[in-house]
Parts: C-alpha cells; sequence; structure tokens
C-alpha cells in the first residue's frame, strides 16, 4: 500500500475499503510478529531480560507512547552530555573572563584613587 491510498487499493483489487485495511493492518501485526521472532530468537541466551522488562511493562501499566518517549529520552542522552560538557566549557571561560575584567577593573580603581 505504500505510495497508494486506500481507495486506490480497493478500487485496483474491486473490494471494500474496510477489507483493505483489514488486511494491511493483519500485515502489520506478521511484520511485527516477524520482529519480535527474529529479535527473541537473536536474544535467546538473555531472554530472561526481556521477559523482566514485559513484566515491568505490565505490571506498571505502561502505555506504548510512554514507552515511545522513553526510548527518544534515552536517545538523546548523549547529545545532552555533549551538550553539558560544553556548557561547563562555557562556564569556565566566562569565569576566567571574569577574573581577568575583574583585575582590570581593580588596576583602573587603583590608578584612579592614587590620582587623587
Amino acid at each position: 500500500m505504500e505510495g497508494k491510498s486506500v481507495v486506490e487499493v480497493a478500487i485496483g483489487l474491486d473490494i471494500p475499503t474496510d477489507q483493505v485495511l483489514k488486511i494491511h493492518s493483519d500485515y502489520l501485526i506478521l511484520r511485527n510478529m516477524g520482529m519480535a521472532s527474529r529479535v527473541l530468537t537473536e536474544n535467546r541466551k538473555n531472554l530472561a531480560a526481556y521477559l523482566k522488562l514485559f513484566d515491568f511493562l505490565d505490571g506498571n501499566n505502561v502505555k506504548s507512547e510512554d514507552l515511545n518517549h522513553a526510548v527518544e529520552l534515552a536517545q538523546n542522552i548523549s547529545n545532552l552530555k555533549k551538550e553539558k560538557v560544553q556548557l561547563e566549557y562555557d562556564i569556565d571561560t566566562l569565569m576566567e573572563s571574569k577574573k581577568y575584567y575583574e583585575m582590570e577593573l581593580d588596576e583602573i580603581k587603583n590608578k584612579y584613587y592614587k590620582i587623587r
């Protein structure tokens, strides 16, 4: 159905739109089952960790959108760490600049008060 609307597919197959939607839904379910099967097969030695995760999600009524949001946040951690390092560097640079200008100000004050 990629690239074609549900109506175009329904017309092309000469079947009702509802039936096209059902077929597409079934396809997505089967495709996701295939992905789940692949993940389980590839990680069969670590299956306990996945089962604990599913138990936790189920026991705490975690919604799929919450889980998706958590994954997005986890992916952002690396970027946030880089940003933190840059901000710490910027703070250090600003503190050094502050010290320099304070010393300059002290010199100006000393010269001003010596003249008077």
